[in-house]
């Protein structure tokens, strides 16, 4: 079960990068089209911040094993930071803003979408495979095979 946060981390990096590829399409996308993308990545990113909280954080916090992780708090506070990056970007840019800006709005995308996978990895790497390891060994296999 707890596998499924790669395949999550998956699901979001795709649908942030065919928001990248759409932006960056000419003729521009309908704003419908961009809202409707934008509103897919919230919803995945809000499913995958729950089962993170649950399935990894929670436990690691409440068992007090989250120092056994050399990087775990790290990972947790840039977590809560790329959280209010993402609020940040999504509050700055309205339909409106990005119609009139719509090369900034390209910008915020792209770096926003680098940023993902850049904390993705390091997630995966420094949180997610080593709490797996600690607190549900029987399901290392399976991460394993998830990160490939």
């Amino acid at each position: 079960m707890p596998a499924r946060l790669f395949k999550e981390h998956r699901e979001i990096n795709e649908a942030a990068d065919t928001l990248l590829a759409m932006v960056r399409r000419t003729p521009r996308p309908s704003m419908e089209a961009v809202s409707q993308l934008r509103a897919r990545i919230g919803s995945l990113t809000l499913s995958h911040l729950r089962n993170e909280a649950m399935l990894v954080i929670s436990p690691l916090l409440a068992s007090g094993r989250i120092d056994e992780l050399p990087e775990g708090r790290q990972v947790l506070s840039e977590i809560h930071e790329l959280r209010a990056a993402y609020s940040n970007h999504i509050r700055d840019w309205t339909p409106q803003t990005i119609t009139s800006d719509w090369a900034g709005y390209t910008r915020a995308v792209a770096e926003l979408t680098a940023l993902l996978k850049i904390m993705f990895a390091r997630e995966e790497e420094h949180l997610h495979m080593p709490a797996i390891k600690l607190l549900y060994p029987e399901a290392v296999a399976e991460a394993m095979r998830a990160t490939g």
